[in-house]
Parts: structure tokens; C-alpha cells; sequence
């Protein structure tokens, strides 16, 4: 990986030579992220700017500037301005291309910035196609099982998702879940996150046959991970239970509403 290798020599060479450089860089950065989390976005453009200019001082030009560039990007993202958005992710593209090379892994990010900036207008045939390319550097740099792979994959299913191809969504979502199974194993509770999304979606996909089972299985993570009355099984006890019902199964249904009833009624009694 010797273009990441030069990168990482740059960034010592620059901070040896300027080393108050890279302190207000990443002060500025997170002067930006702090803004934006509380919604100040005029004062995290401003901050980000900033970076952007610290980024531009240093010589030869590294990772920073196009990383820079990005959060300017997600400044817009958040305040609707989509064309100005677009052209901040597109020159975050055409940085780290340069820096890099044109099969980078790096791509990805900027390629999925642009993806979910045209996911936000609906312009559904071009977010396909960048998280299309996203997913095949990602492939190709960490294997089909990988987190990267997997995040890819999270927003090609909400692409579908939000078109309303359900069978399409359910395919990736199903990816996902065998991708997690490679990574932690079957029974780690960092499966609920793709799991929670799969069963969702087949409540609005109507259906409870597929559905049904879905939240049998989350249900039974959270028991390992909280304990089995855990007020946390909650929700997902009654989705199971709603599940059961439209399949005509109305005594299965009645006694997780029961157990859910004991688990809501410990929590306001505990005594």
C-alpha cells in the first residue's frame, strides 16, 4: 500500500516542520462536528472552512484536505443545499482519486457521500450506481466480509428499500446478516442492528410469516444480552406477538402479551 504509506510519511514530515498545524486542523474539525451536532451549521461551515484552509497549507497535499472537504459536503447534506453538497463530495472524490488512484478503497467514501446526496433528491439510478462502485472497491480491498462491505450494503438496502423493492431489500438485508455471521458469529448481539432492519422491513412488506420468526430471534439476542425480563424485550415482544396474530395465531400471541404485560409492570413496581 505504498500510496497510504507516502500519505502517512507527509503527514509526519508536515507535523515535525509545522506541528501547531495539525492541532488547529483538528481542532477545527471538531469545533465543525461539535456545530453540527447541535444544529449551529452556519458556525460548522465556518469551522470547516477553516480545516479546509489549514489542510491546503500543507505540502505535499494529504489525506486531510480531502477529509476536509468532505465534512463541508455534510455541512450542505444537513442544510438541504444538495448542489452545493454535490460539488464539495465531488471534490473530495477527485482528491483522494488523486492521491490514491483510481482503485482505491478510499473511493468508497466520498462515492457513498455522493450516493446518499442523490438518495436525498430521489435520483435513485445514480445512488445505485455510486454505491455500486463503492461496493466493488470494497470488495475488492477487504473481502466479501468485511464492515466496510457491510456499510455498503446497509445503504444499497435502503435505496431499494425506500423504492419499495422489498425483495431486493430483503436479499441485501440477508447478505448483511450472513456477513455478520462471518465477522462475530451467530449469537453476537451486533447482529440486531441488520436484524431489527430485516424485520421492519418485512412488517411493511406485510409479512407476518417472515416477519414472525425475525422477531423470535431478536427477541432471543436481547435475552442473552439484557436477561430474560429486561424491560428491552419489550417492543419487540409485541411486534412478534402482532406477527402471531395476523397468522391466526392468537395463544401464541396472548402469552407474549402477558410476559410483556410482567415485564412493563416490574419495571413500574420493581419492589
Amino acid at each position: 500500500k505504498t500510496a497510504e504509506a507516502n500519505d502517512l510519511e507527509a503527514r509526519l514530515k508536515a507535523r515535525d516542520s509545522a506541528p501547531n498545524f495539525d492541532e488547529k486542523y483538528r481542532a477545527a474539525m471538531q469545533s465543525a462536528i461539535q456545530a453540527i451536532t447541535q444544529r449551529r451549521f452556519s458556525e460548522a461551515e465556518a469551522s470547516t472552512r477553516d480545516a479546509i484552509a489549514i489542510a491546503e497549507k500543507f505540502q505535499p497535499i494529504d489525506g486531510r484536505l480531502p477529509e476536509a472537504v468532505g465534512q463541508l459536503g455534510n455541512v450542505y447534506i444537513w442544510r438541504l443545499e444538495y448542489a452545493q453538497a454535490k460539488k464539495a463530495f465531488n471534490r473530495q472524490l477527485a482528491l483522494v482519486e488523486t492521491l490514491y488512484g483510481p482503485q482505491s478503497p478510499l473511493l468508497a467514501t466520498p462515492l457513498q457521500n455522493l450516493a446518499m446526496n442523490a438518495l436525498a433528491q430521489k435520483d435513485y439510478p445514480s445512488s445505485e450506481k455510486l454505491l455500486s462502485r463503492a461496493l466493488e472497491l470494497n470488495v475488492k480491498a477487504t473481502g466479501e466480509n468485511s464492515p466496510a462491505t457491510a456499510n455498503t450494503l446497509q445503504q444499497l438496502a435502503q435505496l431499494y428499500f425506500l423504492q419499495q423493492d422489498f425483495a431486493k431489500t430483503e436479499t441485501i438485508f440477508l447478505h448483511i446478516i450472513e456477513i455478520y455471521g462471518v465477522m462475530y458469529g451467530a449469537d453476537d448481539y451486533q447482529f440486531a442492528g441488520p436484524l431489527t432492519g430485516l424485520c421492519y422491513l418485512y412488517d411493511q412488506w406485510g409479512k407476518p410469516e417472515k416477519s414472525e420468526p425475525c422477531y423470535a430471534r431478536l427477541v432471543a439476542l436481547e435475552e442473552k444480552q439484557f436477561g430474560a425480563n429486561s424491560p428491552n424485550l419489550a417492543r419487540d415482544l409485541t411486534a412478534e406477538a402482532q406477527a402471531l396474530r395476523k397468522l391466526g395465531r392468537p395463544d401464541g400471541a396472548s402469552k407474549l402479551e402477558q410476559r410483556m404485560q410482567a415485564l412493563q409492570s416490574a419495571q413500574t413496581n420493581p419492589n
